[in-house]
């Protein structure tokens, strides 16, 4: 039961929306936060994912000035907000595509892509320890734990190519247990228990943040962009997770059928699903709730092909037009497992999500369970 959160990009726009509504969506998220460092020429987008399945995030590496960067921070939730000591282990996973970036006479440059995360506000601000990096040659991983410097090893990467990453480690210094390893398509790269993945015991464990920062100046691109896709987070606890999880795939589901109850009033036609299946946000069509007690169920896209269900994410992007109704969004196959998002303030729209690392029965999901399902949201 430790899974935490996942992203595949799907649920704050598509190619039409415009880097600042994209921000804007990130922001109204549950649990997360968009970061600028200066902020890179073309900021970003949401293009076609990896293999063409769904959607990822296409950040700009460009620009001639350094310290330039464009990058969304997680955070795993409150039960894994806490000071590390070495209790907790973690694994996270992304997709990357290795983009080239060309650089100008002998100025450096380098990518973040991905770091550990102790805190971060509405500002926003954050603060990062360890860090993972693409080097300037486009094919060297550098990793820098916040004690020990700079770790390199080269030909980790390929240009112009999709990568499998995969961090497992405790946000604590080694002499409390941290270590960092980093997988790349499945190769153990990094075995680092000697230096200080963070800088004492008391950093306060966050999340993530993923992107792209340039660090030195006079940058440009060749042909593509950097993109990601297909980002997980679990906890290792010995049981249900024991290692990093290999290659893995964020699917979206979206709504294709009214299920009952259908208790919701459309803002046109008579279907409601076909009204909140979008992956671009939008006012213009809708389902409404006036009443407490409004029920609504959903059937879902089938999922085929897939071996293991890791958990799932549930997005419901929603307004309070007038009044402090409390929503549940969850899931229902006889046996109702709901999560309540609170009280949806009024005027304001925001993006609810909740994540299930088990089915409504108790136990795992499997394919057949994620297609046995209704998907549900509910005012009290």
């Amino acid at each position: 039961m430790t899974y935490i959160t996942c992203d595949g990009f799907e649920t704050y726009g598509d190619a039409t929306t415009s880097f600042a509504t994209l921000k804007t969506n990130v922001e109204a998220t549950d649990d997360r936060r968009w970061v600028t460092a200066i902020g890179l020429p073309n900021g970003a987008n949401i293009v076609a994912g990896y293999d063409s399945i769904g959607l990822a995030l296409e950040v700009d590496d460009g620009g001639s000035s350094s310290a330039r960067g464009e990058n969304v921070v997680t955070a795993f939730g409150s039960g894994y907000n806490e000071s590390t000591a070495g209790s907790k282990e973690y694994a996270v996973g992304f997709r990357y595509y290795n983009a080239e970036l060309l650089s100008s006479g002998t100025v450096p440059h380098r990518r973040i892509w991905w770091n550990t995360v102790g805190t971060y506000s509405a500002s926003p601000s954050h603060s990062t320890a360890s860090l993972l990096e693409v080097g300037n040659d486009n094919t060297t991983l550098r990793y820098t734990a916040t004690s020990g410097g700079l770790q390199t090893f080269a030909g980790t990467f390929t240009v112009n190519t999709w990568h499998y990453i995969e961090c497992h480690y405790i946000p604590a210094p080694a002499g409390s247990g941290g270590f960092m390893k980093i997988y790349v398509d499945g190769s153990l790269i990094v075995n680092d228990s000697v230096n200080n993945v963070v800088s004492a015991t008391f950093f306060k464990n966050l999340g993530m943040r993923i992107g792209s920062n340039v660090s030195g100046g006079n940058n440009n691109l060749a042909v593509e962009t950097p993109k990601f896709d297909d980002v997980y987070a679990i906890e290792i606890d010995g049981v249900t997770h024991t290692d990093v999880l290999g290659d893995c795939r964020v699917i979206p589901l979206a709504p294709t059928s009214d299920a009952t109850p259908n208790d919701w009033t459309p803002s046109t036609g008579a279907n409601n699903y076909a009204l909140i299946d979008e992956t671009d946000w939008d006012t213009t069509d809708y389902v409404d709730a006036a009443t407490a007690g409004d029920d609504e169920h959903y059937g879902l896209d089938t999922l085929s092909g897939t071996t293991t269900v890791h958990g799932v994410r549930l997005d419901a992007v929603c307004i309070a037009v007038s009044g402090t109704p409390t929503l549940h969004i969850g899931f229902d196959d006889g046996t109702a497992d709901e999560d309540s998002m609170g009280v949806i303030g009024t005027g304001s729209t925001v993006q609810k999500v909740a994540d299930f690392p088990l089915d409504p029965s108790g136990a795992s999901w499997n394919e057949s369970s994620i297609n046995a399902v209704d998907a549900t949201q509910r005012i009290s």
